[in-house]
């Protein structure tokens, strides 16, 4: 290998700005079991609006789980229901229609949000030093019966050029950060619930 091109892969990974990920449980991590029950995955949203290709992605990752068990929403041949993102407001209300069909016993809402996109792909000096990037997904599950969250779990995804001021800075874009979340989101879900 060249000096040159030992040279560039140093810069590259020196110029590499890597998103920080940490998740906060709001609930029991643990109290869940995809062995049982009928799931009903709704669409998932990115600040109120449906994202077609992390819906997909969610329902692929749960049908290898949940198999038969699960019931889709978006876009799909077999949704029996189509009901807006769930939040801490109207969950209830829509829990109490579910209840009523007796079809499903558990509802899973995603949703996510840009906190701040202030990082490019590609950055030039000079950053601001306030240049930053933060999402976060929330992973909800909800007990159509009883109209409770039994799951909720949000991972947050941040970029900081604090101590890149001088530099050309790579990193991700908010959209991957927001596949990363997402795909922790589903792994952490899944292996709480019993499914490797």
């Amino acid at each position: 290998m060249s000096k040159l091109t030992l040279g560039i892969i140093c810069f590259f990974f020196i110029s590499c700005s890597i998103p920080r990920y940490n998740s906060i449980a709001h609930t029991s991590l643990y109290d869940i079991s995809l062995q049982k029950g009928k799931w009903f995955v709704n669409y998932v949203a990115i600040d109120g609006k449906p994202w077609n290709d992390f819906s997909d992605y969610t329902e692929n990752e749960l049908q290898k789980c949940l198999q038969d068990s699960l019931f889709k929403s978006f876009g799909s041949k077999n949704a029996i229901y189509a009901i807006p993102e769930l939040n801490s407001k109207n969950y209830k209300q829509y829990t109490t229609l579910l209840k009523v069909t007796k079809t499903v016993d558990y509802l899973i809402q995603i949703s996510g949000k840009i906190e701040s996109n202030n990082v490019s792909a590609v950055n030039i000096t000079p950053n601001s030093p306030h240049s930053t990037s933060l999402v976060s997904v929330t992973l909800t599950a909800y007990e159509v019966e009883t109209d409770r969250i039994i799951y909720s779990e949000t991972v947050n995804g941040s970029i900081d050029l604090e101590h890149h001021k001088e530099d050309v800075v790579f990193a991700k874009s908010t959209q991957s950060m927001l596949k990363k979340c997402l795909e922790k989101a589903l792994q952490k879900f899944k292996r709480n619930g019993g499914c490797n």
